[in-house]
């Protein structure tokens, strides 16, 4: 996927979609518009985009299989837009054949890794200039103890939230947030970071997406970047 993502947002609600074109353009995104499955399909017929924020208001399966029908060589992310913020919905829209749910109300740092989504070499560049900056030159041995160190510890922490999320603990879920948060920023992966920065503010504040819909994206972004990680390694 390029730098700049070409985007489809599929979103009836004027406001809704006044939101979230200006959290991508934040992002140096211009998306395309549909307000309903139709004007989507039609859309998706004339330019080949990377990625589809579909709303669950604007359609489901249907407009989906139709929206890559359009694009069969593959290629093309449609991720769900949903007004539920817990993680049985999440599951349910990705094991229905979505490439991903995020849900409302919308943050950047969740559009980013809808649009975004980071590749192996770009996690490696990303840390390999982290590392740079530290030391002002490349070490490719300490690139691979940071992103060793990383898996350890993001990986326990993982499992400490999964058993706070559990037990609805929403102090334990604030603590395993600030330490993915630590392992993130250790590495330079700053998406990350922010991802958990705003799992941590959410669950001290007590607000429900901290156990919920902003949890199970960050945990998905952070499972996605150690397979990623484990992938090149064993390449």
């Amino acid at each position: 996927m390029s730098s700049s993502p070409a985007v489809l947002l599929v979103e009836a609600d004027p406001t809704q979609q006044l939101i979230a074109l200006s959290m991508l353009r934040h992002l140096g995104v211009e998306a395309d518009t549909a307000t309903d499955g139709s004007a989507a399909v039609e859309r998706a017929a004339g330019r080949a985009y990377d990625v589809v924020l579909l709303s669950e208001r604007v359609g489901g399966a249907a407009i989906r299989d139709a929206i890559r029908a359009r694009r069969p060589a593959g290629g093309l992310r449609i991720v769900a837009v949903t007004e539920r913020a817990d993680s049985s919905a999440t599951d349910r829209l990705c094991a229905d054949g979505f490439d991903g749910a995020i849900h409302k109300p919308l943050s950047v740092a969740a559009l980013e890794a809808a649009v975004r989504p980071p590749e192996p070499a770009g996690l490696l560049v990303t840390v390999r200039g982290h590392v740079r900056e530290l030391l002002g030159e490349d070490d490719e041995a300490f690139v691979a103890e940071l992103v060793e160190a990383f898996d350890g510890s993001a990986r326990q922490a993982l499992a400490a939230v999964a058993a706070a999320r559990a037990a609805g603990d929403v102090e334990g879920v604030a603590a395993s947030a600030h330490a993915l948060k630590g392992s993130a920023a250790n590495v330079g992966l700053d998406t990350l970071t922010d991802v958990w920065d705003a799992v941590e503010t959410g669950a001290r504040r007590g607000e429900p997406s901290a156990l919920d819909g902003s949890l199970t994206t960050a945990v998905a972004e952070t499972e996605r970047a150690l397979a990623q990680f484990a992938a090149h390694a064993g390449a």
